[in-house]
């Protein structure tokens, strides 16, 4: 607020000089001639307050459960990790003394030289005791001395490998799994085969309605069959190895059947998520699911994946075809 004064300029004579006082306020009296100018204060209502209210406690809870769950997911984390360390750990000192035992008896017990068996490794397997030696008759005299000696303490044993399988195209209609080997001996005389060296195991029909038959022999009838030739009814047959690889047609991938598989299905013409009959995929996009998943696990020696996973000249098939004759007592 300020103050001013005012003279008059015009004096009558014989008045004495009058002065008057003029309140200003600044910004506070209005035109009307009313000092300060009416506000109105706005205070929340019960609404506002009541919203804010609740959206604080819920914050509030939100983060405390937040926080909650966090610590317990922390804790479980914890205990997890501290219970797999735990029995890993003990596996490994189980594992460590079980091999050492082994080992401790082998060497003191048992002695090669005095069977004359000669062991080419000592490793170790699944809680066991892996011994390869340069032949099967080895092993059968060293598992002997074993059960001999450890009867009570070790139990042993033998890996064999697979009988061969031969294959028999086109045979006859009346020649089947009863009859098959008869007729092999009797029209094959020159063979000089056994009753009992062929063991018959199931007979299918082609695509191109050809009837083949497959027997399982040893390693001696195998070279007597193989590879030539040999009559059966009023048929000539020719004979081969068979192997082949277990397939399965859910996932595509070897080495266990559709009934007992546990993945996903898996188209084996582009090896996408689809069976086989949906698939419109052009040859040219064709993906092996097999190969696919070995250059994965193999980035330094990867494979041709352009092909279909039921393609004949496969990689990932023919390792497991090469894998399988491994295992055969040819």
């Amino acid at each position: 607020m300020t103050g001013q004064l005012h003279a008059p300029l015009d004096l009558s004579p014989g008045e004495e000089p009058r002065f008057s006082l003029n309140r200003r306020l600044n910004g506070s009296q209005s035109q009307s001639g009313h000092f300060g100018e009416e506000k109105n204060l706005h205070l929340p209502g019960f609404k506002s307050i009541l919203y804010y209210t609740i959206l604080y406690y819920t914050i509030l809870y939100c983060t405390i459960l937040y926080c909650t769950i966090l610590c317990y997911t922390i804790l479980y984390c914890t205990i997890l990790y501290c219970t797999i360390l735990y029995n890993t750990a003990l596996y490994c000192n189980i594992l460590y003394y079980t091999i050492l035992y082994y080992t401790i008896l082998y060497y003191t017990i048992l002695n090669p030289g005095e069977i004359k068996v000669g062991v080419n490794s000592l490793k170790s397997l699944h809680g066991g005791v892996l011994i390869e030696t340069n032949s099967i008759e080895e092993i059968e005299v060293l598992g002997k001395e074993i059960q001999t000696k450890c009867g009570g303490e070790l139990e042993t044993h033998i890996h064999r490998l697979r009988k061969p399988r031969v294959i028999i195209l086109n045979v006859p209609e009346d020649i089947n799994a009863d009859n098959i080997e008869e007729a092999i001996i009797r029209q094959n005389p020159d063979l000089n085969l056994m009753k009992g060296s062929i063991v018959p195991k199931f007979t299918y029909v082609t695509k191109r309605m050809h009837r083949n038959a497959v027997v399982e022999v040893g390693s001696e009838t195998r070279k007597t069959l193989t590879h030539r030739k040999i009559k059966l009814g009023w048929q000539i047959c020719r004979t081969d190895d068979y192997i082949t690889a277990t397939r399965c047609f859910n996932c595509s991938k070897f080495n266990h059947r559709t009934i007992e598989c546990r993945g996903e299905v898996t188209c084996p013409l582009c090896a996408g998520p689809h069976n086989l009959k949906e698939c419109k995929s052009d040859p040219t996009a064709h993906k092996c699911t097999n190969c696919e998943t070995y250059n994965r696990h193999n980035p330094t020696k990867k494979v041709s994946a352009n092909h279909s996973a039921l393609d004949k000249g496969c990689p990932s098939l023919q390792t497991i075809l090469e894998r399988n004759r491994l295992n055969t007592e040819y």
